[in-house]
């Protein structure tokens, strides 16, 4: 069974940040799974002028954050 994805890039870094990342005793950090997918659908929800104001996302990553 799979208990771990790796993901990299400035979108996930994003999310895991929304989320609020697990710090890692290794100094990289994670977020849950079930957590990253409920925020994605949180963020879906909103406007892309809702998604800057609400959670702080420059206007690069409110546009990509989500299909990313």
């Amino acid at each position: 069974s799979i208990d771990r994805y790796v993901a990299v890039g400035g979108n996930i870094e994003s999310l895991c940040d929304l989320v609020g990342p697990i710090p890692q005793s290794n100094g990289v950090d994670a977020c849950r799974i079930e957590d990253a997918r409920n925020k994605v659908m949180e963020v879906a929800e909103l406007s892309y002028d809702e998604r800057i104001e609400k959670f702080a996302l420059k206007p690069d990553r409110a546009d990509t954050i989500v299909p990313a």
